[in-house]
């Protein structure tokens, strides 16, 4: 079941008895009661920069700092219906297509374990994972021959053209010949709850079986050793960012995905999602990227 959120304060809504009503009496599937009665909101001078403070301490009751409170709801606000403004408004995001692909077996660089609330507060796990891998690579020197048995094979989806939150790190897949995936798998509770992010290449990859090199860590949310990680058969949902820093392109897709299941019927699996670097599709850290989205049979 697809969870919804307060398109003003955020808050998740889980049940009826916390939606906000119409003019008409009906149930709003956009806000909540303490945000919005009768079909007008219940303070409707309220600025962004004040609902934020509002916030602020609701979100302290989970156990986060005030400061990281205040970071996840300044990256979390703006992105909703009620304060987008027409510069800010997210472009219209679809999916570029629907694909069902067969059991995807990969290898895992590093996994860890967070959550999209930790990721947005500006402490997250994320960016960390990815600077490890980021360091494997460059003290590798062994050489990436495609494998002939690769799980997935980057195509040329630009005429196509147009998804956690991005790692403040450049994804490394142009120094490799192989794809990169960025997994999100072991979804606790949707969106809401923690997640795994696995960092992995497919199975036959030589980088993988270097095991000589491989991830060290100090942090103690991560997995040091290079796992199997296998996703199952599943119906994507598949979104191509526009081309720019990836750093960038994938945040704003994220959040342009999100938009797309508030408002789409197709409801996601979280059978595991992932993004797909390419390396004939980012060098450097800046080119385009593909996010498949498990969803549910149609």
């Amino acid at each position: 079941m697809t969870t919804l959120f307060c398109q003003s304060c955020s808050m998740p809504l889980v049940e009826d008895s916390q939606l906000g009503t119409d003019v008409n009496g009906s149930l709003s599937q956009d806000y909540c009661k303490y945000c919005y009665e009768n079909g007008a909101f219940t303070n409707p001078t309220c600025t962004l920069e004040e609902m934020i403070e509002i916030c602020v301490p609701h979100v302290m009751e989970n156990g986060m700092s005030e400061e990281e409170a205040r970071q996840l709801m300044k990256n979390t606000l703006p992105f909703l219906k009620r304060w987008r403004t027409d510069k800010d408004q997210l472009p219209s995001f679809e999916p570029v297509r629907y694909e069902r692909l067969d059991v995807i077996l990969l290898q895992s660089l590093i996994t860890t374990r967070t959550s999209n609330k930790q990721e947005m507060s500006g402490n997250g796990e994320i960016p960390q994972a990815w600077q490890q891998v980021m360091s494997l690579s460059q003290s590798s020197n062994e050489p990436s021959d495609a494998s002939s048995n690769e799980q997935h094979e980057c195509k040329d989806t630009t005429a196509g053209t147009n998804s956690g939150t991005v790692a403040d790190a450049e994804p490394v897949a142009s120094q490799t010949q192989q794809p990169l995936y960025a997994v999100y798998h072991q979804y606790e509770n949707e969106i809401w709850g923690d997640y795994n992010f696995t960092i992995a290449v497919p199975a036959q990859d030589a980088r993988a079986k270097a095991s000589d090199d491989a991830v060290t860590s100090n942090h103690a949310n991560a997995d040091q050793t290079q796992a199997a990680l296998t996703l199952p058969e599943a119906e994507y949902a598949v979104f191509l960012t526009r081309s720019g820093p990836v750093m960038e392109v994938v945040a704003e897709a994220w959040h342009g995905i999100w938009k797309w299941q508030s408002e789409t019927g197709r409801k996601r699996s979280y059978s595991g999602d992932f993004e797909l670097y390419c390396a004939d599709k980012v060098v450097n850290g800046v080119g385009e990227v593909e996010i498949y989205i498990a969803v549910e049979r149609a």
